[in-house]
């Protein structure tokens, strides 16, 4: 399971929370959790196979403006931007730290 709690600088709309088990990150397949949220703590169970290899994990955190911003960049035409994107670093754990924890 992984658990995220984000510091709410901005109201947060949401958190997506992706894992993998591939060790190599040229081919890493990332796959999507079902996200529980409960106020600002986000939580998703991360299904494993087995504990023989390692895990890596990340969230994207959704931050909403308190109001609308635009950008004067040309591509986005002064469209408003509703919210921004936030990345948490990747997190890892190896397969003896998965058996310790009981995996």
């Amino acid at each position: 399971m992984l658990r995220v709690s984000p510091k709410a600088a901005l109201p947060i709309a949401r958190c997506d929370i992706y894992y993998s088990i591939d060790p190599d990150p040229v081919s890493r397949f990332w796959r999507s959790a079902d996200v529980t949220r409960k106020g600002d703590v986000f939580t998703a169970k991360l299904p494993l196979e087995s504990a023989g290899t390692p895990l890596y994990t990340y969230a994207d955190v959704y931050y909403t403006f308190p109001k609308q911003e635009s950008l004067t960049v040309p591509q986005f035409r002064n469209k408003p931007i509703p919210e921004v994107l936030i990345s948490t670093t990747l997190h890892s754990v190896t397969p003896a730290q998965l058996l310790a924890a009981g995996m």
